[in-house]
C-alpha cells in the first residue's frame, strides 16, 4: 500500500488512523483535513493532531519537509534554515560527532521499505495501535506515523498506556523506567502485545524488571541514518535481534556497517557517508550471537584501552547486571600510567551483596574485569 492519507482515505476511509483522549479521526477524515492545510517547510515535532494532520499533508502532497525538536533552543534552530532537497521525504537532525545537530535526508523509499520491513518482522494483527510518545522530530516517532500510514492502522495520541488500548509502543529504556517505577504494583496492560525497545542501552536489569511484570520486551537497535529499525527482536532476549528484512549488517573491525533501501540519500550538508558499494559505517560496535542475533557492545569513542585490550563497557554491564544482586552497574575507564586505562565500576548492589564477590563470579576475561569498585546507592 502506498504512503499517502489521500490513498488511505480510499482504501480504508472509515477505519481509525488517528485516536485522541477526545475524539477518534477516521483515515478519511484526517484526509479531509490534510487536503485543506498548508504545508509548511519547517515543522515543529510536536505530538499533536495538528502536527500529525500538518505531516500527513506533507507526505501526501510530497512537500519535503524540515523536521525540528519542539525544544531545540533558537541557537539549535538555526541548523534547521532553509529548505528541505527535493528528493527527501523529511529532513530528521540527528546528532554528529560534535554534539551539533546534523540533518539527514531520508527519502520515501526509506519510510517505505522501513515499514515493510517492519511489518514482515513484527507482523501486523487486526486490532493493532501503536501508542506514539516519541515526537515525529526523531526518526523513532516519525516511522511510526509512516509504517501505521502503510498498513492503515492507528496511531494513539496524547493517551496513557492502560487508557489507549494501544497493543503496541516504541519506548525509549528510560520511558519503559519510569512506568516501572510509577506504577509499582501493576502488570503490563493485557491489551499490550510488546514494548519495542531502542534508543539507548537497555540494561539486563530493566528487561528483568519489566518481564517479571508481564512485559514483552523487544530490543531493537536503529538510527536517523537507516530510517529507524535495524534490527529487532521477534521473541524477548538479551539482544538487539536479527537484522530486519532486506536490511543487511556486517562487522568491520568490529564496527557495525549496513546496507540496505533504508539508508539515507546524504546529510543536508551534501556529505554521502556510503562507500561506493552502498555501505553505511556507524560508530557502533557490536558482535553476532550463534543465532545471527546483533548485539551493540556502545560506541567506539566509549571504548577502554588497557593493557591494548579494547573492552567495552555496554558488554562489561551486561555481564555484571545479569547477577541478580546488582541492579544497577556502570563501566567506565580511569586513566593509568602502567595500563594506559584501568577497567572501573560503580555498581547499585542488592543489601547483602558483595562486589568483589560479584566481580570474582564474572563471566569475564580476566582484562575486562573492573580492577577498581564503586558501590553506591544510585547512578543518577
Amino acid at each position: 500500500m502506498s504512503l499517502s492519507i489521500f490513498d488511505a482515505a480510499r482504501d480504508a476511509p472509515r477505519e481509525p488512523a488517528l485516536i485522541t483522549p477526545e475524539r477518534s479521526f477516521t483515515f478519511g477524515e484526517l484526509a479531509d483535513l490534510a487536503a485543506r492545510v498548508e504545508t509548511p517547510s519547517t515543522l515543529l515535532g510536536h505530538l499533536d493532531v495538528n502536527t500529525i494532520v500538518q505531516l500527513h499533508a506533507c507526505i501526501a502532497k510530497r512537500r519535503p519537509v524540515v523536521l525540528v525538536h519542539p525544544r531545540w533552543t533558537a541557537r539549535e534552530r538555526l541548523a534547521a534554515r532553509g529548505r528541505a532537497p527535493e528528493d527527501a521525504l523529511a529532513v530528521v537532525f540527528t546528532s554528529g560527532s560534535s554534539g551539533a545537530p546534523r540533518g539527514v535526508v531520508l527519502p520515501r523509499r526509506a519510510f517505505e521499505a522501513s515499514a515493510r520491513a517492519s511489518a514482515k518482522n513484527l507482523g501486523w494483527q487486526d486490532d493493532d495501535r501503536w501508542l506514539l510518545e516519541l515526537s515525529p522530530a526523531h526518526v523513532g516517532g516519525l516511522s511510526i506515523l509512516t509504517r501505521c500510514l502503510m498498513d492503515r492502522k492507528a496511531v494513539v495520541l496524547g493517551s496513557d498506556l492502560e487508557r489507549s488500548r494501544a497493543t503496541l509502543v516504541s519506548w525509549v529504556p528510560t520511558q519503559l523506567a519510569r512506568w516501572l517505577d510509577a506504577h509499582p504494583e501493576q502488570r503490563a496492560p493485557q491489551h499490550l502485545r510488546a514494548v519495542v525497545l531502542g534508543g539507548a542501552a537497555a540494561s539486563p536489569a530493566l528487561r528483568r524488571r519489566a518481564r517479571a511484570r508481564g512485559f514483552r520486551v523487544l530490543g531493537s537497535y536503529g538510527l536517523t541514518e537507516a530510517c529507524s529499525q535495524v534490527s529487532t527482536e521477534r521473541e524477548p532476549g538479551d539482544s538487539s535481534g536479527a537484522p530486519l528484512p532486506g536490511i543487511s549488517v556486517r562487522l568491520e573491525d568490529g564496527c557495525i556497517q549496513i546496507a540496505g533501501p533504508t539508508l539515507l540519500s546524504r546529510y543536508w550538508d551534501g556529505e554521502c557517508p556510503l562507500s561506493e558499494d552502498g555501505w553505511l559505517t556507524t560508530r557502533d560496535v557490536g558482535r553476532f550471537d550463534t543465532e545471527g542475533r546483533l548485539h551493540v557492545l556502545g560506541r567506539v569513542d566509549d571504548v577502554i584501552v588497557t593493557g591494548g585490550e579494547n573492552v567495552h563497557p555496554l558488554e562489561v554491564e551486561a555481564v555484571l547486571e545479569s547477577d541478580p544482586r546488582v541492579r544497577e552497574a556502570c563501566v567506565f575507564g580511569i586513566d593509568d600510567a602502567t595500563w594506559g586505562q584501568r577497567v572501573a565500576a560503580a555498581l547499585v548492589l542488592t543489601e547483602a551483596a558483595d562486589a568483589n564477590g560479584v566481580v570474582a563470579a564474572a563471566d569475564l576475561a580476566d582484562f575486562k574485569r573492573p580492577r577498581e569498585l564503586f558501590v553506591v546507592s544510585n547512578l543518577a
